[in-house]
């Protein structure tokens, strides 16, 4: 779990990001326009998420399948996925933002 801002980031054993509005108290909706809109909830992991963490404007989701997800929280688009062809356990990003560091096994 992480919360940042008005938003609580949730991921587990179900490979999924789930966004809530802890303002709303309620699921966070994502709009892409005046007419379309979904669930709070992000995909682009195929195994169990382990490690969620913030720097500015991004997510940054970390998983037993060895990818890296960076998100845009502006309008929740996947910006970028690195395969680190590890189990990651965890990662962290120094206060910069030039450095991660990942740990797995």
């Amino acid at each position: 779990m992480l919360a940042c801002g008005r938003f609580l980031f949730a991921a587990g054993f179900d490979e999924i990001i789930r966004i809530y509005d802890i303002k709303l108290k309620r699921e966070a909706y994502i709009f892409f326009n005046i007419f379309y809109s979904i669930r709070g909830q992000l995909e682009n992991h195929d195994s169990s998420i382990n490690s969620l963490k913030s720097f500015e404007n991004y997510l940054f989701s970390g998983g037993e399948d060895g990818k890296i997800n960076i998100w845009k929280m502006k309008d929740w688009n996947l910006l970028h996925s690195l395969d680190t062809q590890i189990c990651l356990k965890d990662l962290a990003i120094h206060n910069s933002g030039k450095i991660m560091v990942v740990c797995g096994k």
